[in-house]
This record gives C-alpha cells, sequence and structure tokens, in this order.
C-alpha cells in the first residue's frame, strides 16, 4: 500500500500541531522528558 504524503504551506494555524509534534517526538524516540520547550516554539 502506497502512501500519499500531501505538502502544505505553513501556516500559523498549524503552530501548536508542529510545536506538540516535536515535543512528543522528543520524548518517545529520545527519551527526553516531555515538557514544553521554550528553544523549539516557533513564532
Amino acid at each position: 500500500m502506497m502512501e500519499t504524503i500531501k505538502y502544505v504551506e505553513y501556516n500559523n494555524i498549524y503552530l501548536e500541531e508542529i510545536n506538540n509534534f516535536i515535543n512528543e517526538s522528543m520524548h518517545k524516540f529520545i527519551n527526553r522528558p516531555y515538557k514544553i520547550r521554550q528553544d523549539i516554539i516557533i513564532f
């Protein structure tokens, strides 16, 4: 089964979702404590 990747232009409405993805990924795959990291918040 092939999966399709959809590219979308960045919009600030995705900001929280992107930050959550980064935080969860760091927690699950790098074993860092889950927390809202100020160094990766995108403005």
